[in-house]
């Protein structure tokens, strides 16, 4: 009932393929729903994020974030399609193109399933990326599972206004 679960899968060439992580968040369906479809807030409670405009679509948002961790800044595009059960991030352009992340939610006993998934392509996000990935596949996984979790602790933590 605490932590974290996360499963990585690696490609036929050991490069993360996908990343998936369970989260029980002690608030309702509805208090999650609310944060992910919030994106403008969500540098607010997202240290390493910055966002720059969020633009209002008929369905979800479409706004631009600078991910920025200590050694570098990456730059992407981001759709974001909001749907019942939990919202659809994918990348169109950027640093980070052709990216997608899932969160789902779902009832539980004790408060709400958030689950994250996705593949973020930070081997495309320079030339320092693509070498310590290249050098070892397993960096990848680490992006990957770290970033992911970072958002998904952050949603849990605000669902539950613990920030």
């Amino acid at each position: 009932s605490r932590g974290t679960v996360a499963i990585i899968e690696s490609d036929a060439q050991g490069r993360v393929a996908q990343a998936s992580l369970a989260e029980l968040v002690k608030a309702s369906p509805g208090a999650v729903q609310k944060v992910l479809d919030a994106p403008g807030e969500w540098d607010s409670f997202i240290r390493s994020l910055e966002i720059d405009g969020v633009t209002k679509r008929a369905k979800g948002h479409d706004f631009d974030m600078a991910f920025s961790f200590t050694a570098f800044d990456i730059d992407t595009k981001i759709a974001l399609d909001a749907r019942a059960n939990g919202a659809d991030l994918t990348s169109p352009s950027g640093d980070l193109s052709r990216s997608i992340i899932a969160f789902h939610h779902a009832p539980s006993a004790g408060g709400t399933i958030l689950t994250t998934t996705g593949r973020i392509r930070f081997r495309q996000a320079g030339r320092i990326m693509r070498t310590m990935i290249d050098n070892d596949p397993i960096f990848g996984h680490a992006l990957n599972a770290s970033s992911l979790t970072v958002m998904s602790r952050s949603f849990k933590l605000r669902s539950e206004g613990r920030r």
